[in-house]
């Protein structure tokens, strides 16, 4: 940060190294929900899984909707809002959840979940922002 105040820019080495560890952190991310997933049993609270799935996806954008006038949020401001809001659980949780040993294979299901149904439920919040 320094570096960047004093606008020196970092040695191209460095800066290629950091690039690739940057690049390679989404697919570590996904690798950690993937051994997670596979220690999944098909039961494992399956009520848990959609009560977050249905928060996540239908009570958290509508949440976003009812909110953003109170907030003074108008136009592609608001819709943006509505939408970041509408999105799955991202896989830092279920990295997280790993990392501080708070039910792993429950985040991870969560994660898979509310990615696989998150396409129907954006692209009915996209035609409503229309």
């Amino acid at each position: 940060m320094l570096l960047n105040l004093l606008g020196i820019g970092l040695p191209v080495p460095i800066a290629k190294a950091a690039q690739l560890l940057a690049n390679g952190a989404i697919a570590i991310m996904l690798l950690v929900v993937g051994v997670q997933l596979a220690e999944v049993l098909v039961a494992a609270d399956l009520h848990a899984v959609w009560f977050a799935a249905v928060v996540r996806l239908l009570v958290a954008p509508l949440l976003a909707w009812t909110t953003a006038p109170l907030l003074g949020l108008e136009g592609s401001l608001r819709d943006v809002s509505i939408l970041l809001a509408s999105l799955p659980t991202g896989v830092s949780a279920a990295v997280w959840a790993t990392e501080f040993r708070t039910e792993p294979a429950l985040v991870s299901s969560i994660v898979v979940i509310t990615t696989l149904l998150s396409p129907v439920t954006i692209t009915g919040l996209l035609l409503l922002l229309r």
